[in-house]
């Protein structure tokens, strides 16, 4: 008997997704934003909303006038949730091999990051917020991989609060 699959083993999946397969995934709304911009942001369709089915994830993205481009951003936001989604496991044995090899260097805009927020944090969750043996894991320096998690507001945060959790000191 096959072991049941989970919703984060669906979701290493469609973290491989193309833009275009992904977006099928997704219910996509388009809103008028408010705020700052001119007559074209106030009276455009140009905010994104993607629900990802099934409803567990949602990511937005309003700041930009043009309404493709804040398509490309919510798309990047969803990938970014997905991948700390799958994370929160602590099983870095998720990841298949055709994940591209953790590099910390890697920008927070680059279409490689969520793959890279998802090992790193999984990693970490795995040896119990221990930083050394987490880089020493991902072939990488203490110091390289706290700037790694400081790239993303929700790593970093997920990354102290495990930390305090467990009664460490927070990374600086």
């Amino acid at each position: 008997m096959e072991p049941k699959r989970t919703v984060e083993d669906s979701l290493v999946e469609k973290l491989l997704f193309s833009d275009e397969k992904l977006l099928r995934e997704c219910r996509i709304d388009r809103y008028q934003a408010s705020g700052k911009g001119g007559q074209k942001r106030n009276r455009v369709l140009s905010a994104v909303r993607l629900t990802l089915a099934g409803g567990e994830l949602v990511a937005t993205s309003s700041e930009w006038r043009e309404g493709g481009r804040n398509l490309k951003e919510a798309l990047h936001r969803l990938r970014i949730q997905m991948a700390l989604r799958v994370a929160e496991r602590g099983d870095p044995s998720l990841f298949p091999e055709e994940w591209p090899p953790f590099r910390p260097q890697v920008s927070s805009g680059h279409e490689e990051f969520p793959f890279h927020v998802a090992k790193a944090l999984a990693l970490f969750l795995f040896h119990q917020g221990r930083l050394a043996e987490s880089a020493e894991g991902l072939e990488t320096t203490s110091s390289a991989l706290v700037r790694f998690f400081r790239k993303e507001n929700h790593l970093w945060m997920r990354v102290q609060k495990e930390r305090e959790t467990r009664g460490m000191v927070p990374l600086l």
